[in-house]
């Protein structure tokens, strides 16, 4: 299906044989009127209009190949790239966006649309820009979330004009934890971003402050990034800090970063920096996002908004750091997403003799569960810990209160404890991802 250049309808060509010559037939649609036109052989029709599209269409994707060329040696002609842009990159300290920050990278996302990628941004700054209007606003999570539903919708106009400037469309999606812990809101998000990169639509991502408590007190969008990146097939994905990547000590960083990190590098031997006023993940947040992505195969860029055209900066320079994915893992899709949308701060602690269980393919069963940490739901994603270690993420069938009551218990009991016995284990295997 293709758009004519001057029609909103959509047409479908199909051929038909006639005598001996062959007809084209061109059906048109508008809401339930349909239209015939045919045009005998040789004679130009619209169609030919739409097979001249896909011809340049195709040219375009052949030319991916010319635009990796202009990357850093370690991207291999990525098609789709989520870039994930925290609140000090757009906006100012004491609140309001910074328009120069603003105009580098929307121009480098405006440069990355016209070569012919997929772009997907996750956006903060909602929260900050919001101060700018309501400067005498409290810390109080209601000021929070009004500060976020008071700087979203000006965050959104900015993007709109300065893509607009250049004809290009975008799209706001706003998503909450439960979004995509949710299945079948999680199809829905994903075919939502699919139309909009399918119609050469910048979507735009951020988590929907203004209604969800626990994103505001507990989240960050670079967990966000990691979810969606997940969701989307992401094959590379840029996250603009405050930092230049990540430097073993954070006070002498004049010994610049360390430039690139393997799948199994070892991060206790960094000491992390402090987090920015206007962000709230850190890097040990972005560490904790990136490590959820480069098992799923999708590689990761970490690299300062403090340059010049920063995006393609990082993309075509090696500054920064740069973390190195697994082979596109074989393991079905539904894993990616269990490990992605885990829940912060929701952990299950377990002993020895389930840990040992864990490890070779069991079920995690209330007799093996020593304790649990923070508030989640039933069919939240929750980490696995042995002592501090994860050892796992898992979907649970119970929430953390009832997990509180029948820790420790044998299957049996659970139904004489709480009532009801949805499932005599509390995270089952086929929904457990075990690290390696």
């Amino acid at each position: 299906m293709c758009k004519g250049k001057n029609e909103e309808r959509l047409f479908v060509v199909t051929k038909i044989r006639g005598q001996g010559k062959e007809q084209r037939k061109l059906l048109f649609f508008l809401g339930e009127r349909k239209n015939a036109q045919s045009f005998s052989e040789g004679e130009e029709g619209p169609e030919d209009q739409c097979l001249e599209k896909e011809e340049s269409n195709t040219t375009q994707r052949k030319g991916r190949s010319k635009v990796a060329k202009k990357f850093r040696d370690e991207i291999k002609s990525p098609k789709r790239i989520v870039v994930k842009i925290g609140s000090s990159c757009l906006t100012k300290d004491d609140g309001g966006l910074d328009r120069y920050k603003f105009s580098q990278i929307t121009g480098d996302l405006i440069k990355l649309q016209k070569m012919g990628l997929e772009i997907v941004v996750i956006s903060s700054g909602a929260i900050q820009v919001g101060r700018a209007y309501l400067q005498k606003m409290g810390k109080g999570i209601e000021q929070l979330q009004a500060l976020s539903a008071i700087g979203q919708p000006k965050l959104i106009e900015s993007y709109v004009h300065a893509f607009g400037k250049k004809k290009i469309h975008c799209g706001q999606v706003l998503l909450t934890h439960d979004d995509l812990k949710n299945r079948t809101r999680y199809f829905n998000a994903r075919n939502t971003i699919e139309v909009l990169l399918k119609n050469e639509t910048i979507p735009i991502l951020n988590e929907n402050d203004s209604v969800s408590f626990e994103e505001i007190a507990f989240g960050d969008n670079d967990q966000l990034a990691a979810m969606v990146a997940e969701m989307v097939g992401a094959e590379l994905v840029v996250i603009l800090s405050d930092s230049d990547g990540v430097y073993l000590d954070y006070s002498k960083q004049g010994l610049g970063p360390v430039p690139i990190i393997s799948i199994d590098y070892k991060f206790s031997q960094i000491s992390f920096g402090k987090k920015s006023l206007a962000g709230r993940g850190g890097m040990p947040g972005k560490i904790k996002a990136v490590r959820k992505m480069t098992p799923l195969g999708i590689p990761c860029i970490i690299a300062s908004f403090k340059h010049k055209s920063p995006i393609m900066r990082a993309l075509t320079k090696s500054v920064g750091t740069y973390f190195e994915a697994m082979k596109r893992s074989s393991k079905e899709r539904r894993k990616g997403w269990i490990i992605t949308t885990e829940r912060s701060k929701a952990v299950i602690r377990v002993d020895d003799g389930a840990k040992n269980a864990i490890l070779k393919g069991a079920s995690v069963l209330p007799s093996g569960i020593v304790g649990i940490y923070g508030t989640f739901k039933r069919g939240d994603s929750v980490a696995i810990k042995h002592h501090s270690k994860k050892i796992a993420t898992g979907i649970c069938e119970y929430s953390s209160k009832e997990i509180e009551k029948i820790k420790g218990v044998s299957s049996d009991k659970i139904i004489s404890i709480l009532g009801f016995c949805p499932a005599k284990v509390v995270i089952h295997r086929n929904n457990l991802v075990v690290r390696s």
